[in-house]
């Protein structure tokens, strides 16, 4: 077996298990804090498999080692829709980044979250994520652990992370990574101690120029629970009597939708109705409703 059939192999059977761990965790979430510990009980969750499979270079719910003192930490990024490499940089894992790891994670905190309108609860999650990602604390799996770790997050904040929105194509997973990779390598090149390491970051950036970085990527992605909760009554996915329990401020904009339709008002007034009060409960989202399926990134020039 070739070098690129065992990777294949690797990435088939990690994508398996990993699959399988992460539908567990969503129907038996983590009960903590969200700090340190937290992320590292989500990172064994997921990949609690791997080391008895024969992978024993995944550490589950372990932080990497530091690297040396002058070195820098970078991975070579190939995109699955254009025929380019670029390159990421993260942090050295260092006694200052686990300081700022402990510092991001005081951000983490659903009570105070819940308070933020659409818009400013997308700029933090999405500030969160990519400080979490520059720092990128595991050795393997990082990727997956964030999007649980802040989707559960988000979830007890009163939102929704639709990740999954960008995993429906090759060209959507590329919108993501590369909108990753910018907001990483925006705080990784102050950092960086090799002159080559950050030529090729910075040459990285000028690649990516013209492509959205996470937080503008992630007001396609983000939504109010509420809203959601709104929207399954009005099309009769969920009982509007379940959606007022888990969501009393539903229950006025529900009554005043039901007393349109006993009216028989006409269907262009019950749909410009329900819009409205679709926009209020999203407080101020600007989200697109474009299909992230149908987008592919913008092309990334070939490294110089």
């Amino acid at each position: 077996m070739t070098d690129n059939q065992d990777s294949a192999k690797r990435e088939a059977i990690e994508a398996d298990y990993s699959a399988a761990r992460i539908a567990e965790l969503k129907l038996s979430p983590i009960v903590g804090n969200y700090d340190s510990d937290h992320l590292k009980e989500t990172h064994r969750r997921i990949f609690q498999d791997m080391p008895r499979l024969g992978y024993d270079d995944i550490k589950p719910g372990q932080f990497r080692s530091p690297v040396g003192e002058n070195e820098d930490w970078t991975k070579d990024r190939k995109l699955q829709t254009q025929d380019t490499r670029y390159a990421v940089a993260y942090s050295n894992m260092d006694k200052k980044s686990t300081e700022a790891l402990d510092s991001v994670l005081k951000d983490a905190d659903p009570k105070v979250l819940n308070s933020l309108n659409t818009r400013d609860f997308t700029n933090k999650i999405g500030d969160i994520y990519s400080k979490l990602d520059y720092i990128h604390p595991m050795s393997d799996g990082n990727s997956r652990s964030l999007r649980e770790f802040t989707g559960q997050l988000a979830k007890d904040s009163g939102y929704n992370i639709d990740w999954g929105r960008f995993n429906k194509s090759n060209g959507g997973r590329d919108v993501l990574v590369i909108a990753r990779d910018i907001s990483v390598n925006k705080q990784a090149i102050p950092n960086i101690k090799n002159e080559s390491v950050l030529r090729r970051v910075k040459t990285s950036q000028d690649m990516l120029d013209g492509n959205r970085d996470l937080n503008d990527l992630l007001k396609d992605a983000v939504k109010p629970s509420r809203a959601i909760a709104f929207k399954e009554v009005v099309e009769g996915k969920l009982d509007h009597l379940k959606a007022i329990k888990e969501f009393p401020s539903l229950a006025k904009p529900l009554k005043s939708i039901n007393a349109l339709a006993l009216q028989n008002a006409p269907e262009k007034e019950v749909k410009s109705a329900i819009s409205i009060e679709v926009s209020k409960l999203e407080k101020g989202n600007s989200a697109s409703s474009k299909e992230i399926t149908k987008e592919i990134p913008k092309h990334v020039t070939q490294e110089r």
